[in-house]
């Protein structure tokens, strides 16, 4: 099982506290990645830091660093589910990319 190691900022944003390793590089610290970018009111459907997590943390940095083909980068990311491991980390919160829905979604009212 995969995990990714990071806390959460007071910002909605998933802070990395250890590199993420992908096929296509490496996501360096320090990072900071709000997940999938998807509209409060579809949370219900797909968490943003739910299944394929990975993609989406390499997605942002890809497009953050003006890299070539992210959206390509990132589909395959999303098909290959093996593609990246974490080191652990005692010290951070820890979430599986495999998962369903390591968080509630979080819909305000």
């Amino acid at each position: 099982m995969r995990k990714i190691y990071g806390y959460f900022c007071d910002n909605g944003k998933f802070h990395l506290t250890k590199e993420l390793q992908t096929k296509f590089g490496v996501v360096p610290l320090p990072f900071k990645s709000d997940g999938f970018s998807i509209p409060w009111f579809l949370r219900w459907f797909h968490n943003p830091f739910g299944i394929g997590l990975v993609a989406a943390i390499w997605h942002d940095y890809a497009l953050k660093k003006k890299l070539k083909k992210a959206q390509w980068q990132f589909l395959e990311l999303l098909l290959d589910q093996d593609s990246a491991s974490v080191d652990s980390d005692q010290d951070s919160e820890a979430i599986s990319d495999t998962d369903s829905d390591p968080l509630a979604p979080q819909i305000p009212f």
